[in-house]
């Protein structure tokens, strides 16, 4: 993706006011991965509903010092009404728009806080139009060969991972089993059958997808979706669950010390929890 960044971003500081600055706001900024490629004299707003990424983005800030941080604000990318009309030079968002629950609202308010003539940077990978070209090689190549080979390469780690799952079902063979960081619900078709599965995340819009997934799932039973951080599961009783799982989630939290507290509460005292590297 450098390269393409690089072209992408490439004119940003022809948008930058007579005096030199550009006042850019990012979108679904995440751990910040944009900065380097944004012009000197940029004084950046951040936007994610995450609060945990904040210490990150200040670390990653403290390292770009051709920029000027000048706020966090957490939020859906919906509703950024504490940026004023007209306020921004640029607005930046790279796969935004796959999480949202509403794109032609993100959109609205990208066009309210740009000023006249301000550009919206944005790298998305959301299917086009069906009647469309793009969609049609959006499916032959991506949807048939790049996420195909990737699926295959995690398939066979996900398989060993959760082989023994069911060995951790109680007695009447039901498996308590709780997800955290579910996002779409990727891992549904690993669970063995007769899972009762709560999953938890911290954006409310995957609940639709993880609806629609799980209905393809016939094999499971779903029970809950829980909005929130894996630091605190406290609508999860003590010792009630079989089985929790939780796949590239520590990397986005505040305190993985408390999500692996809160992990061993929720847990029945002889579960255990499978490992691996990906």
């Amino acid at each position: 993706m450098h390269k393409k960044k690089e072209m992408l971003f490439k004119n940003m500081r022809d948008f930058a006011d007579a005096s030199g600055k550009l006042h850019l706001l990012e979108i679904g900024v995440g751990p910040s991965t944009n900065f380097q490629f944004y012009p000197p004299n940029s004084h950046v707003t951040c936007m994610d509903y995450n609060p945990n990424f904040r210490n990150v983005l200040l670390e990653n800030m403290a390292q770009n010092t051709h920029l000027q941080f000048e706020n966090f604000v957490v939020g859906f990318a919906e509703d950024i009404s504490s940026v004023p009309d007209g306020s921004m030079d640029v607005v930046i968002g790279t796969l935004v728009l796959c999480s949202v629950n509403n794109a032609q609202a993100v959109l609205k308010e990208v066009l309210r806080v740009l000023r006249p003539g301000g550009a919206y940077f944005f790298i998305e990978h959301v299917a086009a139009d069906r009647s469309t070209w793009t969609y049609f090689w959006q499916q032959v190549f991506f949807m048939k060969t790049a996420s195909k080979l990737y699926n295959i390469r995690m398939h066979k780690k996900k398989e060993m991972l959760f082989k023994n799952m069911r060995d951790f079902a109680d007695a009447s063979g039901k498996l308590h089993l709780l997800e955290i960081g579910v996002g779409p619900g990727t891992n549904f078709q690993f669970y063995p059958p007769n899972s009762h599965v709560t999953c938890m995340d911290y954006n409310p819009n995957f609940r639709n997808i993880l609806l629609e997934n799980m209905a393809q799932n016939t094999h499971l039973q779903f029970k809950n979706f829980v909005v929130g951080f894996a630091e605190d599961i406290s609508s999860v009783p003590d010792g009630s669950v079989d089985v929790v799982v939780g796949t590239l989630v520590l990397c986005s939290v505040n305190n993985a010390q408390a999500v692996l507290k809160e992990i061993l509460r929720v847990l029945r005292p002889v579960s255990q929890r499978a490992k691996t590297t990906e």
